[in-house]
């Protein structure tokens, strides 16, 4: 997990909760990637202010997944 947060961390957040999976907030945004516990998945969700910050967030999480675990 270490890798992974690293990887997030360089996404330069306002701030980082590790309460429940990693959850970096930004301005406009925020970015929760976390392991489920019932299922062997990782759960990526973005939310922002529009739709291309969203889903520029939403990729950014699975790429530091992606490379993290591979």
């Amino acid at each position: 997990m270490s890798e992974l947060e690293q990887k997030l961390g360089a996404m330069t957040p306002l701030s980082v909760s590790k309460t429940d999976g990693i959850r970096l907030q930004f301005t406009d945004s925020w970015l929760l990637v976390r392991a489920s516990g019932t299922e062997p998945k990782i759960r990526v969700t973005a939310e922002a202010k529009d739709e291309a910050r969203a889903r520029q967030l939403y990729d950014a999480g699975i790429r530091a997944v992606t490379e993290s675990i591979g």
